[in-house]
């Protein structure tokens, strides 16, 4: 009987993934780390191991010097070493260290480094001296460090990492526990990476490395992945162009937390770290970093940020930072002590959002102490603190500047705009001490103290420069303290001039001095460079001292309007007039004061409480008016030249004058005629007239109701 027997066919070829073992610290031959990377390229599909069992060294760690060029490999490996401190794997400056490429963009054949020391790689006109990968990449314990791209004339990147990735593939790069020092590359010197889906790089030291652009870290054209960098140290890294410490594209998002960027360099712009992107994408999130002693000539001492869509810093410290020198063209908004972010122009703002942020002890040699914000950016800061940062031109804390769709806005909310500084012998603007917002962009200020800010010129506090009219830029001020604030022009507290509408709520406005010039408290005029509407609610004025006109605050009308309704003037001085409030304005009906109290304001000249000039249609009704005092005329309201008018309602008690204790009408031309009806005006001393007095003859009259 025949037996059949079943059919028995031979099994495909498979290849287990091996573990390769290094026994040779010799460059080539058997037992080298060359062979084993030559072994593993031989089976490309599989994942192979190489593990070091190296003869022992008496001192120091183990050395394999490369004689024969770079290693070599097609991907799908990790390499395994003893540790950074046990194997250093040197190049000599002969040769590139590691080349890692699978010669096919539509595969990642991923590798992995650990517990190694890779050293003086050397290469010209070409990528990544220290390593080169076009796979994804996992560098955990290693050390990279000494290696140079010598071409300084192309775009060539990562003296000692460089990752060139692709979208097929989605190349993914992981830097952990790492360091990357002393290396050299025109671009990106420590770490460059570019088109890759995704970066960590998380609990490594970057630090002492040198490039053109981006000495740290350089990180662009991520496709659709995040770019990760938390837990770092960034130190000691010089670019000669921008970016010191690290330069990031904002293609997707971008996450940096709990770093610290220290002593940085980025030549013309960008100290520490520059962020860059486009009008339609990016997006980042810096949280819980410090960024100290970092330095550009230009902008940005510390961060640069230019265009994109949006950038948050969170509970970050921005300290010590400055830029050094006014750039070509002496632009007077270039600067960023700490920051400077730039938007695109046109289109959608560049949103940079900070929230309980500290910025202190920044400088710049132009604008913007602490940050410089213009073309095109909504600037947005809650809880947030500046204090002692410093600007020769603009903006001792922050300048904001642009028009028409480059404008940039501000937001304030809560925290401490103190001890910040515009100082220098230029004789070109020198103001906003601690805020200074240019062109035609709207400033909200909500629950923020403002205090002990400095400027040379104008607005100790806060200084804002509209675009000349028709457009009135709305800038509103509320629930927010504004004391002790110095300015060496106009507006110790606030400068407010150039075509805007001002709306000031529920304020404290208190202790602030203006030493050579109008409004200790606040000064709004447009002085022939556009009106101020002023519109004054619930809000506090005292102790402020002038110069000139208005202790607490001088409006300058120029067809203006101004109102001021259930407030407090109290102990404010001023050498001229108008302790409490001083006003130009001869646009009929412009001036109103109502139901607010003046008390114990001081002129040198006249009008102890108000000086009204010129103003024809003023109403001032309700409140009170008491206990003011000028060694000139008019103890309560001194009166010069003002057509019409009318005093309703109101108490005038108390206070004392030369001539005219309680209300003084001093008419030089044309006619006066002002009506005082319902009103208290009693008890005022003076050697003469003591309730009201009347210079004007038959050129004017009270008309009592």
């Amino acid at each position: 009987m025949k037996i059949s027997h079943p059919s028995i066919e031979p099994l495909e070829d498979r290849i287990a993934p091996a573990t390769l073992i290094v026994t040779s610290s010799a460059d080539n031959g058997p037992g080298t780390l060359r062979a084993a990377l030559a072994t593993a390229d031989a089976t490309p599909s599989t994942v192979d191991t190489i593990i070091f069992k190296l003869p022992a060294v008496m001192n120091g760690p183990s050395q394999i010097l490369l004689t024969t060029g770079q290693l070599q490999s097609l991907g799908n490996v990790n390499i395994v070493g003893p540790g950074s401190s046990k194997l250093t794997i040197d190049a000599q400056q002969n040769s590139r260290v590691f080349d890692f490429n699978d010669a096919t963009s539509t595969k990642d054949s991923p590798v992995s480094l650990s517990g190694l020391t890779i050293q003086n790689g050397n290469i010209t006109s070409s990528n990544g001296a220290g390593i080169y990968s076009t796979e994804s990449l996992t560098l955990k314990s290693v050390v990279v460090s000494g290696s140079t791209i010598t071409n300084s004339s192309g775009y060539y990147f990562g003296g000692g990492v460089a990752v060139y990735g692709n979208a097929t593939a989605k190349t993914n790069v992981s830097v952990t526990s790492s360091t990357i020092s002393g290396n050299a590359a025109p671009f990106g010197a420590g770490i460059a990476i570019s088109h890759a889906h995704s970066v960590i790089i998380k609990n490594s030291a970057v630090a002492g490395n040198r490039a053109f652009l981006a000495g740290g870290i350089s990180i662009d054209n991520t496709q659709g992945g995040a770019s990760t960098v938390s837990a770092c140290l960034i130190e000691d890294n010089t670019a000669s162009l921008a970016a010191g410490g690290m330069a990031i594209a904002l293609n997707g998002k971008v996450l940096i937390s709990g770093t610290r960027f220290l002593d940085n360099n980025g030549g013309q712009s960008g100290g520490a770290l520059s962020l860059f992107g486009n009008q339609s994408q990016g997006s980042a999130l810096v949280s819980g970093s410090t960024f100290i002693a970092n330095t550009a000539a230009h902008t940005g001492g510390a961060v640069v940020i230019q265009n994109g869509q949006a950038v948050t810093m969170s509970k970050c410290l921005l300290s010590g930072n400055k830029t050094t020198s006014v750039p070509s063209g002496n632009s007077p908004t270039a600067g960023g002590g700490a920051i400077y972010v730039k938007g695109y122009g046109s289109g959608p703002y560049l949103a940079l959002k900070l929230s309980s942020t500290i910025i202190s002890g920044n400088s710049t040699a132009v604008s913007g102490g602490g940050i410089s914000a213009l073309n095109g950016v909504a600037l947005a800061l809650t809880g947030c603190s500046l204090n002692n940062n410093q600007a020769a031109i603009y903006g001792g804390g922050i300048l904001t500047s642009g028009a028409g769709a480059a404008r940039a806005t501000l937001t304030l909310s809560g925290g401490l705009i103190s001890g910040n500084q515009v100082a220098s012998s230029s004789t070109t603007a020198r103001d906003g001490g601690g805020i200074a917002a240019t062109g035609d962009g709207a400033i909200s200020i909500t629950g923020t103290s403002i205090s002990g800010n400095t400027a040379a010129a104008s607005g100790g506090g806060i200084y804002v420069l509209g675009n000349s009219e028709p457009t009135l830029v709305p800038v509103t001020v509320t629930g927010a303290r504004i004391s002790s604030n110095l300015a060496g022009d106009a507006g110790g507290g606030l400068s407010a001039a150039g075509g805007v509408s001002l709306g000031i709520v529920s304020t404290t406005i208190s202790g602030n001095v203006s030493t050579s010039s109008t409004g200790g408290g606040l000064f709004a005029g447009g002085d022939g460079a556009g009106k101020v509407n002023t519109t004054i609610s619930r809000s506090i004025f005292t102790a402020n001292r002038a110069a000139q006109d208005g202790g607490g605050l001088d409006f300058f009308g120029d067809s203006a309007t101004f109102s001021i309704t259930g407030s407090t003037l109290s102990g404010n001085v001023t050498a001229i007039g108008g302790g409490g409030i001083s006003i130009n304005d001869g646009n009929p009906g412009a001036v109103k004061i109502t139901a607010t109290k003046l008390a114990g304001n001081i002129a040198v000249r006249g009008g102890g409480a108000i000086a009204l000039y010129n103003a024809a249609g003023f109403n001032i009704s309700g409140g009170s008016i008491t206990g003011n005092t000028t060694p000139g005329q008019g103890g309560g309201i001194y009166l010069f030249d003002c057509t019409t008018g009318s005093i309703l309602g109101t108490t005038v008690s108390g206070n004392a004058a030369l001539i005219g204790g309680g209300i003084a009408n001093d008419v030089t031309t044309g006619t006066s005629s002002i009506t005082v009806q319902a009103a208290k005006v009693t008890g005022n001393t003076t050697p003469h007239d003591p309730d009201f007095f009347d210079s004007g003859g038959a050129l004017s009259t009270f008309n009592f109701v």
